[in-house]
């Protein structure tokens, strides 16, 4: 049983109620906070036995949220495996090999030399496997940086009371000191200013304690905590004062791990089925009982083993959650039960439900972690797509060489149907004494054909009427191709056999699954991955900055067309300067330094400047360089750093044993956000020298002005009335100006109160009061040098950047104008749709611009577009599908006072806008704002709150300086300089990554096109391709891999810049790619018919063939079926030199996708093109010339024999002549002639993508291999 009087349930529920107010009666339900301390076991003055905490743990967990889990490398290696495309490779690779192999077996049986076609499968296979091992490699290098970046959050130390002591957080005894992972339920911490609060506590005791919970709650209001309001969450900062709290949710509980559970969204469970669960209250043991139930899902009998794989439960790791009717447990450990038909589940803690014997248990249902993105499942499509179209012409290609065997060999020679014996002359005879009789037959020179059965084999000449088709067939040939099978022949003399027509029909599959192998496109999902490994690895240099954390991000961001960024820090530089001051009566354009101002008023302005800033606040001037370092809150900073420039001694005022209690005075009054005002209360004198309490106030100017009653003068002594004109021309002639001019402006004011005055127990509106006005300054967050001209490239590239911030809507909406936003606008006053007040609202007043909101308040926003009662946009009046949302977002581009729920409205209303559809209406037709596809939304954020709007956006930034780390846990990309113009940055490399992925689609499918159309040619005129399947190979997949490397590795231009997001459903393949892969094909095709048809000498039967050959035809080759069986010919050499050659002069087209006739233009700065490039080029002329040649002058792998210069010169010309036609074919033929092509270039949403892949991959292997995938509940990125 627990020793606790208080459940896990109770605890948390505490903190979950906060928000909601409702945790103070929670509290007093449970006694008070004494109370509560009273249930845990704790006595507050001397905290937790040590001995107690690993009870405590197990009962209401560790104060650790669970890493994120990342897969071995093995379970990558067979996530690549299961893309569609591997399967089909392999699925080629084990057939080829197989296939190979048996007729290697075969060859052998017969005295044949092995053909070695297995080698072709193993190659496939060896490639395969390089892919997924690259693909496997590159996933688990990037979820190793991940780990990394969490392991560089340390553990730290914390300060707690056990065992009746206090430890300190430097503790240096390792023993004693506690962990901030090592904090448990019970245990008194101590915090003090500057502390974060490292799980939920309730407030024991303390002084004057206020916390900053703006991190979780956006709240800027700093919250007083005492035994009225005990309530202090994890991960908000100590502003002031200093306490003690007892914690009573660490980890998962706590609210700081709640909203990393938000994030990664919520725990899902599913019935096990088919049994029932028997819990009793307050037992740790549950019986699941089984039941025999031949329907259900489970495959075999349920045993303890299954079920402790189901639920994932081991011993020796962490308890597991699972689900007992609607009551959550730990689950511990799992063991046979004392029944053949009962399994034990031990779980960690008491079962605190009802006890009842029928419970459905539940099992956490695992997590999807396979997110598909638009560009995977676009690939996925075509893959599959051009898989399906190559099965077809594999089955074409079967079935037209089996019509032509039939007919050739059993309707002309009619000769028997798989006849197994070896036979001359019409005589079945052993192959030895059928060698004999047609060596002596050949000898006697009166042999004539002898009948049998009809059938005859012919010796010593073939019948007229077969010369007069084809004068050029020998009598072998001629009795092969009556008889089949293999023929062994000397002086045309000739021994054949009816042994392999299985071996015929063998061979029929090998050339048709090679035209299956040549139709998938194998090197693009190396080419992606490759595209996607580079854009990223180059994103984290200079000047990009930006840390990749989800490689999709890449992708997503080529085609944002929205970005909302935040201003400080992202748009500004986050360092506040004082530009102007009002001071004593005086406007001052630089720092005032000596008799510029009094030694009085100096005394007081020095004090007002520096004393009233907070303990974390400071400026660090650099001795060497002079230059400042900022530290803690950056407007504070701006203003110590102009005191500093005016020659005031802040080491005087805030060094150790100052003469004003600094850090905390008297009292200090942190800032609120209700009075936009501070305030601190110190011991001084006055200018008349005597002691008094004085208070310095310190805030907003418009605030601080009207609690003021007097003015300082310039002197520093004289105090005169601040009347209301005098308060209106400060307004009218300084506040008002600087605040245009982008200046946000601060006030300082003072007030004095008698030495004994009790402090302690005022309040901020007492002290704030009647105040006397010192002045003011204005400051500028300057905005970073490079924003204005990133934007205008944004605006150019077809992205709308709007800004959110927190800050008032004339500041906003200046810096918005000077960042190039907006142009032309007027502020107009709009009463609130619930009425509760009146707001401002900037209209444009951009020439030709119909009248529209571009800036408005967050508080207006959420009102007008938002229903908190349905938790969704409103709808038009009238409409059921129109929102009010729509009509709002699109000339919108500054929400000012924006809170983080304003944030994620914006990027969930962007998102779900169904008005890309109403496009092509006139009311849209020409409005730029409104794209014909789907917005894409990328979106920044810092703080902890803007974790959802960063999970929620199609691309999260969060900064890397300033983010926390649950922001940046949430985010797909880290901006290490926080610099908008790392975004853009990544926009360029992100649509660097289709253009890279467009560039080799031009290349491997006009590849693929040509070689199938050969492949099938070969086969239906010849009974064979003239590409070879190892040959094939190689252009298909070695090359096809260096071509992706090399077309991946190239930069991204600026150009890409100036035009428009192309959408992100769109179809790949443009009309501008179709038209060259079209185009090139054509130009291939042709050439190598004319080869394979034309370019040889058909005659000659002496000739020489191949290297320095005395053939005819316009190649000087001799015909391949002139060439003796089994050596190759310089003719199919030729073709294959040609296909090649034109691949790699075609590659230096694909580099170029925009009509660019300039193909070279960049070339020689990809050193890895170029390089690539050559050696593609030399490895084609070993294969060729020189590698493994034998004695006879051909190459036994590649089955080439060697060219002379002439027909190398011929390859040249007919390969360089790819590079001119392409280039010719971009002059002349429009993209628009082949609007028939493009049928799947129209714009879709993603629900009719997903349709359209569901529908692709219906096939048997498909369908296996994505159901595998789980890709039926998809969430896609």
């Amino acid at each position: 049983m627990s020793a606790f009087g208080a459940t896990l349930k109770e605890l948390v529920a505490i903190s979950e109620a906060y928000n909601d107010g409702q945790d103070a009666e929670l509290i007093e339900k449970m006694g008070g906070v004494k109370g509560i301390c009273k249930k845990l076991n704790v006595d507050p003055s001397k905290g937790i036995k040590k001995s107690s905490t690993e009870h405590r743990r197990a009962v209401y967990g560790k104060n650790a949220v669970p890493p994120e889990e990342f897969p071995s490398f093995c379970e990558l290696f067979g996530e690549q495996l299961q893309d569609f495309t591997m399967i089909m490779l392999l699925v080629a690779a084990l057939v080829s090999i197989a296939l190979g192999a048996w007729g290697d077996a075969q060859a052998n049986a017969n005295g044949l030399e092995p053909a070695g076609e297995w080698v072709e499968g193993v190659a496939i296979l060896a490639t395969v496997m390089f892919v997924a091992l690259l693909g496997a490699g590159v996933d688990h290098q990037k979820n190793n940086v991940y780990k990394n970046m969490q392991d560089k959050a340390e553990t730290y130390n914390v300060k707690v009371w056990r065992d009746g002591r206090f430890i300190s957080d430097s503790e240096q005894d390792e023993s004693v000191a506690v962990s901030v992972f090592d904090l448990v339920v019970g245990d008194i911490i101590v915090f003090k200013v500057g502390d974060i609060i490292p799980a939920d506590c309730l407030f024991v005791d303390g002084s004057r304690v206020e916390i900053n919970e703006s991190s979780l709650t956006g709240e800027p209001e700093d919250k007083k905590k005492n035994v009225d309001n005990p309530v202090c969450l994890s991960g908000t900062q100590v502003v002031n004062g200093n306490g003690r709290g007892i914690v009573i949710s660490v980890g998962e509980n706590s609210a700081s791990g709640r909203i990393n559970a938000d994030i990664k969204g919520p725990t899902t469970f599913e019935p096990v089925e088919p049994g029932v669960a028997d819990a009793t209250h307050g037992s740790k043991v549950v019986r699941f009982k089984k039941f025999d139930n031949p329907d259900s899902k489970s495959k075999g009998k349920m045993t303890a083993a299954k079920l402790a794989k189901l639920l994932k439960c081991d011993p020796d790791s962490e308890p597991v959650k699972i689900k007992l009717g609607e009551n959550e447990c730990l689950a511990q450990s799992v063991e046979e039960g004392e029944s053949s038909y009962e399994i034990k589940i031990n779980l960690l803690t008491e079962f605190t439900g009802e006890s009842d014997e029928n419970y459905t248990l539940f099992v956490v249902e695992p997590e999807d972690k396979d997110r598909r993105s638009v560009l995977e499942m676009k690939l996925d499509i075509m893959a599959i797509n051009i898989g399906k179209m190559g099965g077809v012409a594999a089955i074409i290609t079967f079935i037209i060489l089996m019509i032509r065997f039939t007919v050739v060999h059993f309707g002309q020679y009619q000769r028997p149907f798989f006849a197994t014996t070896w036979y001359y002359n019409g005589n079945f005879l052993d192959l030895s004494d059928c060698v004999a009789q047609a060596q002596a037959d050949a000898n006697n020179a009166s042999v004539t054909p002898l009948p049998y059965d009809e059938h005859l084999c012919w010796v010593a000449e073939v019948p007229d009427e077969i010369l007069d088709v084809d004068p050029s067939i020998r009598p072998s040939d001629y009795a092969a191709s009556r008889f089949g099978g293999e023929c062994t022949f000397d002086s045309d003399c000739v021994c054949c056999s009816h042994a392999n027509d299985t071996a015929e029909i063998l061979e029929w599959l090998i050339i048709s699954f090679t035209v299956l192998v040549v139709a998938v496109p194998e090197g693009l999902p190396l080419a992606v991955v490759l595209a996607l490994l580079y854009s990223s690895t180059q994103m984290q240099k200079e000047p990009n900055n930006c840390f990749v954390r989800q490689l999709n991000a890449c992708e997503t961001m080529g085609n944002a067309t929205a970005i909302c960024s935040d201003k400080t820090g992202t748009l500004t530089l986050n360092r506040m300067t004082v530009q102007r001051a009002y001071l004593g009566g005086q406007e001052f354009l630089t720092a005032p330094r000596g008799a510029e101002l009094s030694p009085a008023f100096q005394k007081i302005i020095s004090e007002a400047m520096i004393l009233n800033t907070g303990q974390d606040t400071d400026v660090v001037v650099d001795a060497a360089t002079g230059v400042k370092h900022y530290f803690g809150n950056a407007t504070e900073c701006g203003i110590l750093a102009y005191a500093l420039d005016c020659g005031f001694d802040k080491q005087a005022m805030r060094g150790e044993d100052n003469p004003f209690l600094w850090p905390n005075g008297i009292k200090l009054f942190p800032f609120s956000s209700t009075t936009k005002a501070m305030h601190i209360a110190v011991p001084t004198t006055n200018s008349n020298g005597e002691k008094v309490t004085r208070v310095y106030s310190k805030g907003a100017s418009e605030r601080i002005l009207a609690l003021c009653k007097h003015t300082v003068d310039a002197d520093g002594v004289s105090i005169s009335e601040l009347t209301e004109e005098a308060q209106h021309k400060i307004v009218t002639d300084f506040i008002t100006p600087y605040a245009n001019a982008m200046l946000r402006t601060i006030a300082f004011a003072f007030r004095d109160f008698p030495e004994d005055f009790d402090m302690e127990n005022a309040e901020a509106d007492e002290v704030g009061c009647d105040l006397t006005f010192c002045g003011l300054v204005g400051i500028e967050d300057a905005i970073r040098p490079e924003v204005p001209g990133a934007v205008a490239k944004c605006a150019t590239a077809g992205i709308t950047v709007r800004m959110c911030t927190g800050d008032n809507i004339y500041t906003a909406s200046a810096i918005a104008k000077e960042c190039n936003l907006i142009q032309g606008f007027r502020a107009e006053d709009m009463r609130l749709p619930d009425d509760s007040g009146d707001t401002t609202v900037m209209y444009s007043t951009e020439p030709g611009k119909e009248r529209t909101i571009v800036c408005m308040e967050g508080k207006l926003f959420r009102q007008m577009v938002f229903d908190f009662t349905t938790n969704k946009l409103k709808l038009k009046e009238g409409s059921e599908t129109e929102t009010v949302f729509d009509d709002l977002w699109p000339d919108l581009r500054v929400l000012s006072r924006c809170s983080p729920r304003d944030k994620l409205i914006l990027v969930n209303g962007l998102k779900d806008s169904k008005l890309f559809l109403k496009k092509n209406t006139p009311e849209y037709r020409n409005n730029d704002d409104v794209r014909k596809y789907p917005e894409v939304v990328a979106v920044t954020g810092d703080g902890t709150n803007d974790a959802p709007a960063l999970a929620a956006a199609d691309v999260g930034f969060a900064m890397g300086i300033v983010g926390t780390k649950i922001a940046q846990n949430a985010c797909d990309i880290v901006l290490n300089d926080d610099n908008f113009k790392s975004i853009v940055q990544a926009v360029k490399w992100g649509r660097n990554v289709f253009e890279s992925i467009g560039k080799f689609l031009q290349f491997q499918l006009t590849v693929n096109v040509v070689a199938l159309f050969i492949a099938m040619l070969g086969a239906a005129t010849n009974g064979e391709s003239p590409l070879r399947a190892i040959q094939l190979l190689w252009v298909n997949l070695i090359m096809d891999a260096l071509a992706s490397l090399a077309l991946a590795t190239e930069p991204p231009t600026d150009e890409l810049l100036t035009r428009s997001p192309s959408g992100r459903t769109k179809s790949l393949l443009t009309k501008r790619i179709l038209r060259f892969i079209i185009t090139s094909a054509v130009y291939q095709i042709v050439i190598l018919c004319l080869l394979l048809y034309t370019a040889c000498d058909t005659e000659s039967k002496d000739c020489t063939n191949g290297y320095y050959g005395t053939c005819g035809g316009w190649a000087r080759c001799q015909e391949d079926h002139l060439v003796p069986d089994g050596s190759p010919s310089a003719h199919f050499t030729m073709i294959f030199n040609t296909f090649v050659l034109m691949q790699l002069f075609n590659e230096i087209n694909t580099r170029k996708l925009h009509d660019e006739i300039n193909v070279f233009e960049g070339m020689c700065d990809n050193a890895w093109f170029v390089t690539i490039w050559i050696v593609s080029m030399g490895v084609q002329v070993l294969i060729t010339q020189l590698v493994n040649y034998n004695e006879d002058g051909y190459n036994k792998v590649f089955y080439t024999t060697q060219l002379d210069w002439f027909q190398w010169c011929v390859c040249l010309g007919l390969g360089m002549g790819a590079l001119l036609w392409g280039i010719l074919m971009r002059i002349i033929v429009r993209p628009s002639c082949i609007e028939c092509c493009t049928c799947g270039e129209e714009e879709v949403d993603e629900a009719e993508l997903e349709d359209q892949f569901e529908a692709a991959s219906s096939s048997v292997l498909a369908s296996s291999a994505y159901k595998r995938q789980g890709l039926g509940n998809k969430k896609f990125v």
